[in-house]
């Protein structure tokens, strides 16, 4: 009990209004007759308030300049007259005091200062505070403010009725105005007091039970401050009963005022009534008394202080309540009708004036936003647009279309704007200066021609934009980067997917990928290898094309590496590195962006391309294949060199009957039981007699693999297994067959030849060396291969060739190139070629002298008809089937228009047997496409295949064969694939451009093969019109999917589509 804290009081005024004297000491021996426990002895107590006095201080009181009245209350530290104050100011100042009082926090209380703290608040002349200790078994103060709530409202009715009539007496003008206004707060009052009073009956009860748990409680000794109190109540009171300040024009606002503070009076239990100085110079209400009295914790008016300051004070107050005020009436309820309504309304306002500001904030910003894209835009060649910022450049057709859109500069710092250099350039030129990248002489015979853009990335890199004079309605442009930095990487980025179009191309991929998001190729040179092994097959075109007509290709001396939907990203991206090998060391990096109407005439841009690129073996193949240049509005250079025309090809008929002939027998290829596994000459006649013996009414080529030889390059017939190739040629050309052989550059240095190449320097040397670069053939024999580019070693291989044709009467061969990986990394060809691949165009020419190949398993380029491509393939797999049809559509886009898609069922090595479900889908594949080989025989599984083997030969020779025969014409002097993929055949469905395991023969025949185990049910789609199932003979309805289309294991889904015109009858 000796550490509890105290509580000054304010002394209680007197009846007559007259000056309180200090309260007398009570003496200790007193008997305690107060609720409150015993005190201990250092604690004085104060015998219970006396009642209430029920006169109340007049307006007609307060009277004189309340300017002079309230300069009397100074601080403590000053002394005052006690005479000043007059009677019963005492009262009035000591309640307004406390509630300005703000109550100290908790962590700010000192129970020893308090006292004192408390009486330098209090003018001198005021009596000294009481002090009574408050302890947790203590009643609260709010227990005596219950008790006379129902005397005081009684008291104060009374009260405000004999003010109102003393002022009708007086006449005064401003006490009219207040009773008008006080009339209107009773009006309101009283139709709220039925409920305020049944409501005050429940929360006293409530209140009372509360009490009597919370006395039992203990609780933390603290001053009660009568400003706390009443703030406490407030919170309890219903929001309609906030105290609002600085609303003082308005009935209901005065109302809720004049109701709060009589409220707070009535609690105290017989306390002046407040009412009666509301809106008078001596209230709280006041404007003198927001000027001085409504600074927190500040007795205003203070004799040091002047004029301006306490104005300063009083208009911040001022506008502290009133900021409070308006927030609390929002956020508060309504308390009448009017009320709701101007709720309402301002809520409708605000909303507006929200909208309306939001209006303007999108309006700003997309303005803002579209300006500053406008300049960061470049209109470059009418057709194309290049945003500065992300760096995206975007070709439209002439319908202002999205065609294509090329990420450019992907490792520049991001928002890096570049500098103009394109009238520098052209100063370079007409000063006769040599212009960047003047290494590229092709270009520069151009240049009058071309249209120039340059942008400068200062320090990093340039680029430089190039339009070529149009091909027909084939525009393309020219991309040339050069990197500044010593280090620095050039990037671009092709997209593909959603709105940017659906891409094809590249070549053969390990994974298939047709379309290009259903590849997956890491970041490496695009170069020939070997599937499984690299990303890339040996049958490759550094072109893509899309289904919006456009195309992205790669020049022959591209040194950079490819990547193709490396992290699922929808990209095509290429990427050159700073080279020290090479002159000059920064890196460089050049590519083409070309658009056309249609995908039709991309095909045919990509054919001229070809003949340009194979003039070296047509020149060498001059006895089926002419040259012939078209005008093209009768341009002729006088020079004789052919500008603006087209170049053609003229072939014989001997080259068409080649082809056919090659389309409707397959390549034989013999295959040696585990029994007797090398390959001799009894071997390949015994093998022809089995095909004869099966009776599939087929003959063609037996081709016989690079083992014929006796060593690696000899390109003689192995003297032990063949004693008699003469002989043998003959019998298999009387029983239907033509001998052919599979040759290669590779020499081994075991082989005859080997050292005389060496000192005629007929090899691939080392890079600035005269050895021979060493590889490796077949895993197994140590090499050398032959350098094409050296006219002596061409020379060399067609005297071999020849020497075979004359001797054997051999002139049929199937080429099996080196691909880029097989030579070491640092090597030389005699001649500086393009790329590492361009050989393989020379090792074509040398052969063609002698007689065209009838395939080749390698190439970038198209070979000249009637040379087949032939797919690469390892050992018979499912994911070699699974991949076969996406592979032979992706060359068909390339503009490959001969292909051969390799043994049925996978090369067949010895003793090696593809499983037979394999093999069944294997042949029902190949029977829909255009050349095949055939390595085991059907006999080999059992009756069932051999019968569905001759089962699928009369579909191809009824129905296959007479729509390739048809397409022939067009496939060598045009380009057009045989196998048209479903791209092509509808190329304005954008469905059809995603199938890839389906395919089109001719103009109206439908294939859609299983080409996954066990599986015996597929989705098919089939395009616009109306297709005549040919396995049920129903007719289905195109232009969209039949799901779970079911496929038994001898059948393969085709259908052929029905003119309209059957079905108009």
């Amino acid at each position: 009990m000796g550490d509890a804290k105290t509580i000054p009081l304010l002394p209680k005024p007197p009846e007559d209004n007259k000056t309180i004297p200090p309260p007398s000491k009570p003496s200790e021996d007193k008997k305690n007759t107060s609720p409150l426990p015993k005190p201990s002895e250092d604690t004085k107590t104060i015998p219970p308030p006396s009642k209430p006095p029920e006169s109340k201080m007049a307006v007609a009181q307060c009277v004189g300049d309340p300017f002079t009245q309230r300069r009397k209350i100074t601080p403590a530290t000053e002394p005052e007259d006690e005479e000043e104050g007059g009677p019963g100011k005492e009262a009035v100042w000591q309640r307004r005091l406390s509630l300005l009082f703000v109550p100290p926090t908790d962590t700010e209380l000192d129970g020893d200062k308090e006292p004192e703290e408390t009486s330098q608040l209090l003018p001198h002349s005021s009596p000294k505070p009481l002090v009574i200790k408050v302890t947790p078994a203590s009643p609260s103060i709010r227990q005596t403010r219950n008790r006379g709530q129902k005397r005081g409202v009684k008291e104060k009715r009374g009260d405000n009725r004999e003010k109102r009539r003393d002022s009708k007496e007086r006449g005064d003008s401003k006490d009219n105005r207040e009773e008008k206004r006080t009339d209107s707060r009773e009006e309101i009052k009283n139709t709220k007091e039925n409920r305020e009073s049944k409501e005050s009956r429940r929360k006293d009860s409530e209140e009372r039970k509360k009490q009597k748990t919370d006395f039992l409680k203990p609780r933390q000794s603290r001053i009660l401050f009568l400003d706390e109190k009443n703030k406490r109540e407030e919170e309890e009171e219903d929001s309609d009963d906030i105290l609002h300040f600085g609303r003082w024009g308005k009935v209901g606002d005065e109302s809720r005022s004049s109701s709060s503070v009589e409220t707070s009076e009535e609690e105290e239990g017989g306390v002046d009534d407040y009412t009666s100085w509301d809106d008078t110079i001596c209230s709280n209400r006041s404007a003198y008394f927001k000027m001085y009295y409504t600074q927190r914790g500040i007795i205003g008016g203070g004799r040091g202080e002047d004029k301006d300051s306490n104005k300063l004070k009083a208009s911040l107050a001022s506008s502290h309540n009133s900021l409070s005020s308006l927030i609390k009436e929002r956020m508060g309820k309504s308390s009448g009708p009017g009320d709701k309504k101007k709720t309402r309304g301002d809520l409708g306002l605000m909303v507006l004036v929200g909208v309306l500001f939001v209006i303007i904030v999108v309006g700003i910003s997309l303005t803002t936003y579209f300006y500053n894209l406008h300049l960061l835009e470049l209109s470059i060649f009418n057709r194309i647009k290049f945003y500065e910022t992300p760096r995206h450049l975007t070709i439209y057709s002439p319908a202002w279309e999205e065609m294509m859109t090329a990420h450019l500069g992907s490792n520049l710092p991001p928002h890096s704007i570049p500098e103009d250099c394109t009238h520098y350039l052209h100063y370079l030129h007409e000063h006769n200066y040599s212009l960047p990248h003047s290494h590229h002489q092709h270009l520069d015979e151009d240049l009058e021609n071309a249209e120039m853009i340059c942008l400068d990335w200062t320090g990093l890199a340039q680029l430089q934009l190039w339009k070529h004079p149009s091909q027909g309605d084939v525009q393309c442009y020219s991309v040339w980067w050069t990197g500044l930095a010593e280090h620095f990487t050039l990037k671009d980025c092709l997209l593909m997917g959603q709105k940017h179009g659906t891409w094809w191309g590249g070549g053969e991929m390990t994974a298939g990928g047709y379309p290009l998001t259903n590849a997956n190729i890491p970041l490496a040179r695009m170069v020939t290898g070997k599937l499984g092994r690299d990303p890339w097959g040996q049958l490759l075109r550094h072109t893509w094309l899309s289904n919006t007509s456009a195309l992205l290709k790669l020049p022959e001396d591209f040194h950079g590496d490819v990547s193709v939907n490396e992290h699922n990203d929808n990209q095509v991206c290429l990427e050159a590195r700073p080279n020290p090998t090479t002159e000059p060391e920064s890196a460089t990096m050049r590519y083409s962006l070309c658009v056309a109407s249609n995908l039709t005439s991309l095909i045919q841009h990509l054919h001229q391309e070809a003949i340009h690129k194979r003039q070296i073996v047509t020149e060498s193949a001059k006895s089926l294949v002419q040259h012939v240049f078209r005008r093209v509005n009768g341009s002729m250079l006088t020079d004789g060199k052919q500008r603006h025309g087209v170049l053609r090809e003229v072939f014989n008929e001997e080259v068409v009957v080649r082809v056919k002939e090659r389309l409707k027998h397959p390549v034989w290829i013999p295959w040696m039981t585990p029994d007797d596994p090398e390959l001799t000459q009894d071997a390949v006649l015994a093998y022809a007699e089995n095909i004869l013996s099966q009776k599939y009414g087929l003959w063609g080529h037996i081709l016989l693999p690079a083992t014929w030889q006796a060593q690696p390059g000899d390109l003689e017939f192995d003297p032990r297994r063949f004693p008699d190739p003469t002989s043998l040629a003959q019998t298999l050309e009387k029983k239907g067959f033509r001998l052919a052989l599979t040759i290669h550059p590779f020499v081994s240095v075991e082989a005859s030849a080997f050292n005389a190449g060496t000192q005629e320097g007929l090899w691939v040397r080392q890079k600035d060396s005269n050895l021979p670069a060493l590889a490796t053939y077949d895993e197994r024999h140590p090499s050398v291969v032959t350098d094409f580019s050296n006219p002596r070693a061409k020379q060399w291989f067609s005297s071999q060739l020849n020497h075979i044709n004359l001797t054997y009467s051999v002139n049929r061969f199937h080429l099996q190139p080196a691909d880029a990986h097989a030579l070491p990394v640092f090597h030389e060809y005699h001649m500086n070629l393009p790329g590492p691949d361009s050989a393989l165009i020379h090792f074509m020419a040398a052969v063609s002298s002698v007689s065209p190949p009838i395939s080749t398993e390698g190439t970038v380029t198209p070979p000249l008809p009637p040379t087949f491509l032939s797919l690469g393939t390892g050992d018979g797999s499912w994911a070699g089937l699974e991949t076969l049809i996406p592979r032979v559509l992706t060359l068909a886009t390339l503009g490959y228009p001969l292909v051969d898609i390799g043994p049925v069922g996978g090369l067949a090595r010895a003793g090696h047997v593809p499983e037979r479900e394999l093999y069944i889908r294997w042949l029902e594949a190949a029977t829909f496409l255009p050349a095949i080989q055939i390595s085991v025989l059907p006999d080999i599984y059992d009756e069932e295949v051999v019968k569905l083997a001759r089962e699928y030969a009369q579909i191809r020779e009824t129905m296959v064969l007479p729509r390739y025969n048809d397409m022939v014409p067009a496939a060598i002097t045009e380009g057009t694939p045989l196998v048209t993929p479903l791209a092509l055949f509808a190329p304005s469905d954008p469905e059809a451009a995603e199938v890839g395991d389906e395919w089109m023969v001719g103009k109206d025949l439908l294939v859609a093969p299983i080409t996954h185990r066990r599986e015996r049910s597929r989705d098919i789609y089939l395009p616009d019109g109306i297709w005549k199932d040919e396995i049920d003979g129903h007719l289905r309805r195109g232009g969209r999917w039949i799901r779970n289309y079911k496929v038994p294991l001898t059948k393969t889904p085709h259908f052929t589509l029905k003119p309209i015109d059957e079905f108009s009858s």
